[in-house]
């Protein structure tokens, strides 16, 4: 009887362990199986984020009226994120958020330089004297490879110092770009950094 019992004992051991790397196996193949999911997906949003985003590099308040301290003019210099598909900026929106309100602005060309726009338009334009060109489109409206756009915003409002903004840039397809900050404590150059 002693005899039967050990191989009794053996037989529920064996049991018990291939049991236990059987549920292994399903926790390590369920686990690897996610971690494909997980990555698949990620690699599908990166590749949908890439398909056309501009950046904004920098954001100038220029005309900056230094006795009120406010300013209602912006160049927003633009580029293609890399590897990004060159774009339409007639098929591409500029929202600008102040503390009064927001404002859209649609592409209303290339112009000379800033001093040609001197009231809002509910535009925005391509200032060539502050623009680069390398691809030889922008200046008809197709931000391309290596183009480093400003883009000329008049506004309808002022902002002040200290005041809260928001710019967000709104190609045809692809991803937007949303830049915020804030205006500085003290306006008292004509020219004003406000991002970058």
């Amino acid at each position: 009887m002693k005899g039967q019992g050990t191989g009794f004992s053996s037989m529920v051991l064996f049991i018990a362990a291939a049991l236990t790397a059987a549920i292994a196996a399903f926790v390590i193949i369920g686990a690897t199986t996610s971690a494909q999911g997980h990555a698949a997906a990620a690699a599908q949003q990166t590749v949908q984020t890439s398909g056309t985003t501009v950046e904004i590099v920098r954001v100038e308040g220029i005309n900056v009226n230094t006795t009120t301290q406010q300013v209602q003019e912006y160049l927003v210099y633009t580029r293609l994120a890399p590897g990004s598909q060159p774009i339409l900026l007639n098929q591409t929106s500029l929202i600008l958020y102040t503390p009064a309100g927001r404002e859209v602005f649609a592409y209303g060309g290339a112009i000379a330089n800033s001093s040609l726009v001197t009231s809002y338009t509910g535009d925005y334009y391509i200032d060539e004297h502050d623009s680069v060109d390398n691809s030889g489109l922008l200046y008809n409206g197709v931000l391309g490879p290596n183009d480093l756009g400003a883009l000329l915003v008049y506004s309808n409002v002022t902002l002040g110092t200290s005041q809260t903004w928001e710019i967000s840039v709104i190609p045809p397809n692809g991803q937007p770009y949303d830049l915020s900050g804030v205006t500085p404590a003290a306006m008292i150059y004509p020219v004003v950094i406000l991002y970058g």
